[in-house]
C-alpha cells in the first residue's frame, strides 16, 4: 500500500493531526482507479466516513470534494452540486432516523434525489 502513496501526488498524502494520509489517498486511489464520480460515493461507500461519523463525513466534505475536483476536472458549480446533494441525503437520512415505521423512515430518505439511478438486482425479494 505504502507504494500506492508514492504514486500519488503529494498533497493528497499530508500528514495531519486530525486526518491519516491514507484517507486522503482513499479518496485519491477511489476516484483514481475505481472509477468514482460522486462524492457521495466516495463517503458513503468508498470510505464509508458517512457510518464512521456522527456528522456522516459533512466535516470532511469541502476537502473531498476539492480532492475530487482536481481530479476530475470539476468547476466550481460542479463542485458545489456534488455537496450539497450529499448534504441532501445526510439531511434526509438524519429526519428518517428518528421515524420508527422502516417504510415512512424510506419515504422520508427518498426525499433526497438520487445521484445515480437504483437498479434492484433482485426483484424477487421483497425488501
Amino acid at each position: 500500500m505504502r507504494s500506492l502513496y508514492r504514486s500519488l501526488s503529494p498533497a493528497y498524502c499530508v500528514w495531519t493531526k486530525r486526518k491519516p494520509p491514507s484517507r486522503r489517498a482513499e479518496i485519491a486511489f477511489g476516484v483514481l482507479y475505481e472509477g468514482v464520480l460522486h462524492v457521495e460515493d466516495l463517503l458513503a461507500r468508498r470510505t464509508r466516513l458517512c457510518y464512521e461519523h456522527r456528522n456522516r463525513g459533512l466535516a470532511a466534505i469541502d476537502e473531498v470534494a476539492k480532492i475530487a475536483a482536481d481530479i476530475l476536472g470539476w468547476d466550481e458549480a460542479a463542485k458545489a452540486h456534488e455537496i450539497e446533494n450529499y448534504k441532501a441525503r445526510c439531511d434526509a437520512e438524519e429526519k428518517a432516523e428518528g421515524i420508527v415505521s422502516e417504510d415512512e423512515a424510506q419515504k422520508v430518505r427518498e426525499q433526497a434525489v438520487p445521484i445515480t439511478e437504483f437498479v434492484d438486482v433482485a426483484p424477487q425479494i421483497d425488501g
